[in-house]
């Protein structure tokens, strides 16, 4: 079970105009967003644990990628310490 848990999952595979390419990779219920650049693929967000929140609505544009992350749909939160309903998260890539 610990290996299957272990895998690492990737999805939501995007690319923008400059022929960069982002995706979520998914490990031990954690996901987090990673950026092919320069030929090398790394993550570019630092999620540590599974908190219950999904990441969706991946967009890479030229300059900028941007995500939401927060409670999937059809989901309450009740079972989350603090529960964060959606954020939007944009990140640079200049």
């Amino acid at each position: 079970m610990d290996d299957y848990l272990g895998f690492t999952t990737r999805s939501t595979l995007v690319s923008n105009a400059r022929g960069q390419l982002a995706w979520l990779e998914r490990t031990r219920g954690v996901t987090n967003v990673a950026l092919l650049v320069g030929g090398r693929a790394q993550l570019i967000t630092s999620f540590t644990e599974d908190e219950g929140y999904e990441v969706s609505s991946l967009f890479l544009g030229s300059k900028r990628l941007l995500f939401t992350r927060g409670l999937s749909d059809g989901s309450n939160g009740a079972h989350l310490a603090s529960p964060l309903s959606t954020a939007t998260y944009s990140i640079d890539l200049d």
